[in-house]
């Protein structure tokens, strides 16, 4: 006959049922290991979902950017309503010294674009500026003979004109100097 257990002691665990079946040759893994890669596993799970959490989620400095644009699109409209954009009259008007400086560097580029075409051709002159391949049609190319040729151009009261038989640096340091 067995004795009553004392209330303080341990329960004993229930007998396992025997299978019919044949075991395998491996034993089942003990009750810690099975917790530690269930362990493991759990925490593959939470480190791949933090880690898409973490390729989806927008950055913050996108957000502070649109509201920063705002910010300062706002404040433009504002500054100029209180204090508007105001002009002096003189629009892109250039003096004549300005005008006759860009002028001479037309004329000098067109020249030396002429003067390209002159070396790839055996030393021939071009019939005309677009077959040398200037695009300005404010120019006038005028071929005085067979060596020697005329730029010119024009703009308002200001006429320029340069003749290869004078060094382009000359044509250009003639120009009016410019005050400032």
């Amino acid at each position: 006959m067995t004795t009553p257990k004392r209330p303080d002691s341990k329960p004993t665990d229930p007998p396992t049922p025997r299978s019919t079946r044949s075991t395998p040759a491996v034993a089942a893994p003990a009750q810690g290991t099975r917790s530690l890669v269930e362990q493991i596993v759990a925490d593959q799970k939470r480190s791949k979902v933090e880690f898409e959490a973490a390729v989806t989620k927008r950055p913050t400095a996108k957000r502070y950017g649109a509201v920063a644009a705002v910010v300062l699109v706002i404040a433009n409209v504002v500054a100029w309503l209180i204090v508007p954009p105001t002009s002096d009259g003189r629009g892109t008007r250039r003096s004549p010294s300005e005008i006759d400086r860009d002028l001479r560097l037309v004329i000098a580029s067109a020249a030396s674009d002429i003067d390209v075409w002159r070396r790839l051709h055996e030393g021939r002159l071009p019939p005309s500026l677009s077959e040398a391949g200037v695009t300005d049609s404010g120019l006038v190319f005028v071929n005085v003979d067979s060596v020697v040729y005329e730029v010119r151009g024009s703009y308002g009261d200001i006429h320029l004109a340069y003749r290869s038989n004078t060094p382009l640096t000359d044509f250009l340091d003639a120009a009016i100097p410019v005050r400032k």
